[in-house]
């Protein structure tokens, strides 16, 4: 019969499998294993795991011979910060070339501390092959004038064309015009859409299709209405560190928020007051040298007229399935996933 004393030594029974975790040293070893194996992945294998994205952009009154114009997008590249891997930059510029696009489309942040470096001059072979066009980022005007216009004549160098708040008409040989328009990074106060856009008609014109490029997304809430037939940009890296499963800016975006970027618009393809965004996540790093639900990119659009029965004013973009090279249309009014983009500005998904 067993004493009071012996019955005080008993230990009391712990559930079944949650030993290990009972005591406080063995729960700290989880975390650190499982901490350390998170870092491990946003260090070395996130970074370098880089997405293709295809999409469909539906342009209301395209013209038949510039159906199908084929257009690359890629953005911060961030040559000089640690932890950017200069693989994936060689990598995605042969995807675009490979792609054979009719233009490409270069948003800014070329090199990350503000000043040319040899390691930045990348674009050689796709500008060889492709008209490549460019706005400058926050990172390539931080330093003196000068070295933004180093920046500026290195890339020309390349073949790569800067439009710092101007447009320019670019003729597709037996197909049509396309119009791009260029802004500086606001980040500075060097941006200027009124300048960038003088000389083009307020109402867009449906036989030349017009495309802006910024840095920043937020130049969307400034843009005419309907003005654009695109607009690209970058700056948020996908919010880099992301622990949101959402499109747009929360305080799950730890990236960010640490970079104090505000922008609503984190990630992916929009629609704002009538005007189609795509904000690419980039390819390189900045500021941490960690990427976590936000895979680096390379994006392709492919314009098209709108198929019967589309609703390119409430969701232009489709998205090119990858596993049977078709393409959906995952448009609220057709279906009830999570949709690609959402709208701001007055225009009703």
């Amino acid at each position: 019969m067993p004493t009071l004393a012996s019955a005080r030594s008993t230990p009391k029974p712990t559930a079944p499998g949650l030993g290990a975790l009972a005591h406080p040293r063995r729960l700290l070893a989880w975390v650190g294993i499982v901490g350390s194996a998170a870092l491990a992945y946003a260090t070395i294998v996130e970074p370098r795991r880089l997405q293709t994205v295809t999409y469909t952009l539906l342009v209301p009154n395209l013209p038949p011979s510039l159906a199908g114009l084929r257009i690359a997008h890629l953005t911060d590249f961030h040559v000089g910060m640690p932890g950017t891997p200069s693989a994936i930059l060689a990598k995605a510029v042969a995807q675009a070339e490979a792609w054979q696009p009719d233009l490409a489309l270069l948003t800014g942040d070329f090199v990350h501390r503000g000043s040319w470096l040899a390691e930045a001059d990348i674009f050689h072979g796709l500008a060889e092959c492709v008209p490549t066009f460019a706005v400058l980022g926050n990172h390539d005007s931080r330093r003196s004038r000068r070295e933004t216009d180093q920046i500026t004549a290195a890339l020309g160098d390349s073949g790569v064309t800067v439009l710092r708040n101007r447009s320019v008409t670019i003729a597709i040989p037996d197909r049509g015009e396309v119009v791009l328009v260029g802004v500086d990074d606001p980040s500075f106060r060097r941006d200027d859409l009124e300048r960038a856009m003088a000389g083009l008609p307020a109402e867009p014109d449906p036989s030349r299709p017009t495309i802006l490029l910024a840095h920043a997304p937020e130049i969307a809430d400034r843009a005419p209405e309907g003005r654009f037939s695109l607009i690209v940009s970058g700056h948020t890296h996908g919010g880099q560190l992301r622990f949101s499963p959402v499109q747009h800016r929360t305080f799950l975006d730890i990236g960010m928020i640490a970079g104090g970027l505000m922008s609503p618009y984190a990630r992916g393809a929009w629609l704002v007051r009538g005007n189609p965004l795509y904000v690419n996540s980039g390819l390189g790093l900045s500021g941490i040298p960690f990427r976590f639900m936000a895979p680096p990119e390379v994006a392709l659009f492919t314009l098209q007229p709108p198929p019967a029965g589309s609703d390119p004013a409430t969701n232009p973009f489709v998205r090119d399935d990858p596993d049977t090279r078709r393409t959906r249309h995952r448009s609220r009014l057709r279906t009830k996933r999570t949709p690609l983009l959402e709208t701001r500005g007055g225009v009703s998904a």
